[in-house]
This record gives C-alpha cells, sequence and structure tokens, in this order.
C-alpha cells in the first residue's frame, strides 16, 4: 500500500502513486463501449457545451454535464461497470487509507465511478464537491496521458489569493475532500479528447445524507447509498428517517 501525500498544507487533498497496470480492465470497458460512441459523428456536438445533457450512453453508461459547460461526465450505469471502478477502489486500499480521515461507523462507502471527458474549457468553473463538514472523497486521476494542450488541475489555497497547478500524471491519483476548491484549467480544443477517472467515497452514516445526495444523485442514476446498498434496492433510508422520527434523545420520557 502506498502512502498519502498531502498536496499542500492546509488543503483536504492528497496524492497517491500507484501501479497503471490496475487500469486495464477499466481501459478496456472504455473502449469497448465508449470507442463506438465517440465515432460516431452524431455525438460530436456533446463536447461543445451550451445545453444540459442528461442520457444513456450504451447499457454501461450515463452521461451528464453540469448546465451548459463543456465538461462530461458518464457514470457506471450497470453493475458490470459500477463493479469495475469497485475492483479499482478496493485495489488501492482507500478505505484503510482513509477511515482515519472520515466519520464512519463501519466501513467506507463507494458511492460512483465516472470517465470525466471533454475537449476544451473556455473558462474556470470553481467548485468544491463537497460542503464543509462532509466526510466524503473524490479521486481524479488520467485514463489515458493526457496531450500537453489539455487541461490540468487548478486549484486555490485556504485563506489566500494564491492559485496552484496540480499536474496530472499517469500512475498518480488527486483525491480531495470538502472545501477543496478547484477547476479544470482553461484550454482551447484541438480535437483531442481528454479521459479522467473518476471516484467518490465516503461515510457510511445516513446523517449526512443530506449534505451527500444532491452532488451524488446529480452526478449518476447508479450509486450506492450511505449504508452500502444501490439506490432504490433497500428500504435503509426509510427506516433511517422512521429511525430519527421515533427516537429524539432530547424529548423527555414519559414516566408510567
Amino acid at each position: 500500500m502506498q502512502p498519502l501525500r498531502q498536496l499542500d498544507q492546509g488543503l483536504n487533498a492528497y496524492v497517491l502513486s500507484f501501479d497503471e497496470t490496475l487500469l486495464k480492465d477499466i481501459r478496456a470497458s472504455y473502449l469497448r463501449e465508449l470507442g463506438p460512441f465517440w465515432r460516431n459523428p452524431a455525438h460530436q456536438d456533446l463536447l461543445t457545451g451550451g445545453k444540459t445533457i442528461r442520457q444513456p450512453a450504451g447499457s454501461e453508461y450515463y452521461i451528464f454535464s453540469y448546465g451548459d459547460y463543456p465538461l462530461l461526465w458518464f457514470s457506471s450505469h450497470s453493475a458490470l461497470s459500477f463493479g469495475l471502478f469497485e475492483r479499482f477502489y478496493q485495489a488501492l486500499e482507500l478505505e484503510t487509507l482513509f477511515k482515519p480521515l472520515v466519520d464512519h461507523q463501519a466501513q467506507l462507502v463507494m458511492y460512483c465511478g465516472f470517465f470525466v471527458m471533454g475537449d476544451r474549457a473556455p473558462k474556470p468553473l470553481w467548485h468544491v464537491d463537497y460542503s464543509i463538514g462532509t466526510p466524503a472523497y473524490t479521486l481524479l486521476t488520467p485514463l489515458f496521458e493526457l496531450q500537453p494542450e489539455h487541461g490540468q488541475l487548478i486549484y486555490a489555497l485556504p485563506d489566500s489569493q494564491d492559485r496552484r497547478v496540480y499536474p496530472y500524471q499517469k500512475g498518480e491519483a488527486i483525491i480531495f475532500g470538502n472545501g477543496f476548491l478547484h477547476s479544470t484549467e482553461p484550454y482551447q480544443s484541438e480535437g483531442k479528447l481528454r479521459v479522467l477517472l473518476s471516484l467518490t467515497f465516503g461515510t457510511d452514516k445516513w446523517q449526512y445524507w443530506d449534505s451527500l445526495k444532491t452532488p451524488i444523485t446529480n452526478q449518476s442514476k447508479y450509486y450506492r447509498q450511505p449504508c452500502g446498498h444501490v439506490a432504490g434496492s433497500c428500504a435503509c433510508l426509510i427506516r433511517s428517517k422512521l429511525g430519527k422520527l421515533f427516537f429524539n434523545p432530547h424529548k423527555p420520557s414519559r414516566e408510567t
């Protein structure tokens, strides 16, 4: 197991090196399922932005965008594609590495896996993935070697106007949590696709679901909930809400 390295002092962001052969099966899935998708000329206009996108990409992936920004998330959309990302998550031993950093009850949960794709970024889109206090993380790493013209990751230092660049590297992942302000570095289209792999993972506690559900459910239709079950396959959320309704530790007990 490789050690985590903090990206910069004071940041909830880390760098992890790994054996690049761990990406073999995921790369094969990308080439098999999405290679034909991108060779279809009808799909090329998806890269230009200008509209919100929510649509399937074959049977294994689902596409979404944040508004009209020309960056696309292809989320795992089946047990098969989800399993590929989950095996990569397990091979990196992320649960062992991040348990000390995440408020959890029994285990950490991988919520979903993605490809993040685009061929341009006209301007920065500064954002944080999770609000302050939300115990969850995002991993990003190149699926294939990036081209020199491709935009890297830019990020902000806390309590500072400084902006820094993290250069993506094969065999290395950046992993960041709540409060990490970042964006894709702006770059112009040269007709070459930029493909990153992304994972989201974190706490198994339902008490954080209100702050987790927006980024998770916006990004995917096939995802694991804090209980570890695929959404729609269990009644854990209902039981959690009922538990809050009927158990209030601050409510005085009735004398008998």
